[in-house]
C-alpha cells in the first residue's frame, strides 16, 4: 500500500518503447492476456515475447509500444497499439517472425489460428487498434490504465483515425467496464471457442474519435 500512497498519475510519464524495456514488455503482455499468450507461445512466453519485441517491422515490435514510467524510471504499465495502415503493412511479416520464433508451438495450434484469424485482431480502415494494455498490480487503481488509453486516442487522432478499437475477454468484467466508462461500446461478441479444454470468447469494442 505504501507504493500506492506515494505515487499518483501526475508522477508518471509516457515514453516510447526502448530495448531496455523488453523484460517489462513481456511480463505486461502476459498480464494483459494470461490465457492466450501461454497458450500460443507454450511454456516460455516471456522469452519469446522479449525476443520478438526487439525486432522491427512487425506488430509486436517495440516500435508500436509506449510505457508509463515513474520519476525513478520504474515501469508502471504498457500500451501496444497500431493503426490500420500499419496492420496492413506488417501483418505478413508478423506471421513469419512468429512462426520462425516458435514453430513447434505454432504448428500444434494451427487449428486454433485458422478458427480465429478472421475474427480476432481485425483492424478496419480508419481504425486505431489497441492490441494490449496492462499495468503492474501495485500501480493499479491509480489512473495509469486510463492514461495509456487516452494516449492511444491521441496517437489515433494524429494518424487521422476515425475510430478506436480493441478486444477484451468476455470474462474480464472489470476491463470491459473501464472501457465502457471511457466511451467504448460493444460492437460484437466473437463465437465461443472450445479448444483443448479451454473456452475463449471476446468482445470487440469501439469508440469514435472526435475532433478530426
Amino acid at each position: 500500500m505504501q507504493a500506492q500512497e506515494k505515487i499518483d498519475r501526475s508522477q508518471g510519464r509516457i515514453v516510447k518503447g526502448q530495448l531496455n524495456y523488453a523484460k517489462d514488455f513481456a511480463r505486461l503482455m502476459v498480464i494483459s492476456s494470461p490465457v492466450m499468450f501461454p497458450f500460443f507461445f507454450g511454456k516460455r512466453p516471456l522469452s519469446v515475447l522479449e525476443n520478438i519485441y526487439k525486432k522491427s517491422q512487425h506488430l509486436f515490435s517495440k516500435d508500436h509500444t509506449w510505457f508509463v514510467v515513474t520519476e525513478t524510471d520504474d515501469v508502471v504499465g504498457m500500451l501496444l497499439a497500431y493503426d490500420w495502415k500499419t496492420k496492413e503493412k506488417e501483418e505478413s511479416n508478423t506471421g513469419k517472425i512468429l512462426f520462425s520464433t516458435i514453430p513447434f508451438t505454432m504448428i500444434k495450434n494451427t487449428k486454433f489460428f485458422l478458427m480465429t484469424r478472421d475474427v480476432l485482431g481485425i483492424v478496419k480502415p480508419g481504425e486505431m487498434f489497441i492490441s494490449n494494455v496492462a499495468v503492474y498490480k501495485k500501480y493499479r487503481w491509480l489512473g495509469f490504465g486510463k492514461m495509456l488509453l487516452k494516449h492511444a486516442e491521441k496517437i489515433g487522432k494524429k494518424r487521422n483515425a476515425q475510430m478506436m478499437a480493441l478486444e477484451v475477454e468476455t470474462e474480464n468484467a472489470h476491463a470491459k467496464n473501464v472501457y465502457i466508462r471511457m466511451g467504448y461500446k460493444i460492437e460484437w461478441k466473437t463465437p465461443t471457442w472450445h479448444y483443448k479444454g479451454r473456452t475463449l470468447e471476446f468482445y470487440r469494442m469501439i469508440k469514435p474519435l472526435k475532433g478530426q
